[in-house]
């Protein structure tokens, strides 16, 4: 499968958010209240040759590749797929970086259903939800696509609400 997707990367607010404690592995206990927010950054993925990933920012520095969470999602995608893929990421940012918002980890999620739609959708999605889980609380929430969740423990475990309305 060739070809390119373009995925939009919501931002996220906490409406709550409770630090419960500190485990050793470094991750905070908590409870929270996620809600989608309009705002996003825009992620287009291209499918290239060979199993490399790299990515283009336009707009506000996100810092090395090595570091950028969208490139880690996409690499996390690639060893869940047999045989990998090539992908070359193309981010527009427009969510203000470091404001709380969960740019990172919203560009992170779009990058793990970019790349297994490329790739065919070869990963069910409670796996896709594991990957970002491992990446990070609002990653995982940002993958669900829900627009209001009630999250608890690393912000892994999850209960999806109906939106709050207009």
């Amino acid at each position: 499968m060739t070809g390119s997707i373009t995925v939009a990367a919501h931002a996220k607010a906490n409406l709550f958010l409770r630090v419960l404690s500190r485990d050793t592995g470094g991750f905070h206990g908590i409870e929270t209240l996620f809600c989608r927010l309009d705002l996003a950054d825009t992620l287009v993925a291209e499918r290239v040759p060979g199993r490399e990933v790299s990515i283009e920012v336009q707009g506000d520095d996100t810092g090395p590749a090595e570091q950028n969470l969208a490139v880690r999602a996409a690499r996390a995608a690639q060893g869940a797929i047999e045989g990998g893929i090539g992908v070359h990421l193309t981010l527009t940012k427009k969510i203000p970086i470091g404001a709380g918002l969960g740019g990172g980890s919203a560009d992170a999620a779009a990058a793990l259903h970019a790349v297994n739609a490329l790739a065919g959708n070869p990963i069910p999605r409670a796996e896709l939800f594991h990957l970002a889980a491992r990446l990070g609380a609002d990653v995982a929430f940002c993958a669900t696509g829900a627009s209001l969740a009630l999250a608890w423990g690393h912000g892994e475990r999850m209960m999806t609400l109906p939106g709050l309305p207009a």
